[in-house]
């Protein structure tokens, strides 16, 4: 199995959407539906090189699977004091493609992204992610990727409360990313 991650881009959006709307990335990252317009409004600045997101599509072999994002925290004042763990990164991350959710892809596809991918766009130290505490699925693929509980927070952006998990960003590297991607819209 071959992972490859790939900026977004703006032709990825009509991908996001459908993701976006179905299953348990509606139940759990969504939080109901979102429309195309939405999406655009939310990930265009992304694209663009116009916001402090890096944000990508995971592919298995040459399949997307799943959608990860992640941002240094300082960019976000008030959820960097909530948060409380200085040189991190916050990772948002979930797997798309509905017919390959409890194969534990999830786990691989973050523990590849912090181990291999990170370090090419970041200098922080410390990768962080906050599922909600009753998305058990989440906690035990993030505790397979080497995260382990930090503290409970409420994250006032969002009015739900995230149980905290983090690890060291190691700074080898043994996938190919391209950071000069060109912005293709």
């Amino acid at each position: 199995m071959e992972w490859k991650f790939r900026k977004l881009k703006r032709r990825d959006f009509s991908l996001l959407y459908e993701w976006m709307n179905g299953g348990e990335v509606k139940k759990w990252y969504t939080k109901g539906t979102i429309t195309q317009a939405r999406i655009e409004e939310k990930y265009l600045p992304c694209v663009l090189g116009k916001s402090p997101k890096l944000t990508m599509l995971a592919y298995v072999d040459a399949d997307p699977i799943g959608f990860v994002q992640a941002y240094s925290i300082h960019h976000y004042p008030a959820y960097e004091e909530q948060v409380g763990i200085q040189d991190s990164i916050g990772i948002d991350m979930f797997i798309g493609d509905a017919e390959r959710i409890n194969q534990g892809l999830g786990s691989q596809m973050l523990k590849v992204f912090v181990e291999d991918v990170i370090s090419d766009y970041f200098s922080e130290k410390i990768a962080v992610i906050g599922p909600e505490p009753d998305n058990k699925r989440a906690i035990r693929a993030y505790e397979k990727a080497g995260f382990h509980f930090s503290h409970q927070i409420e994250n006032p952006r969002e009015e739900i409360h995230e149980y905290l998990m983090k690890r060291e960003i190691p700074k080898n590297r043994e996938i190919s990313v391209d950071k000069n991607d060109p912005i293709e819209i």
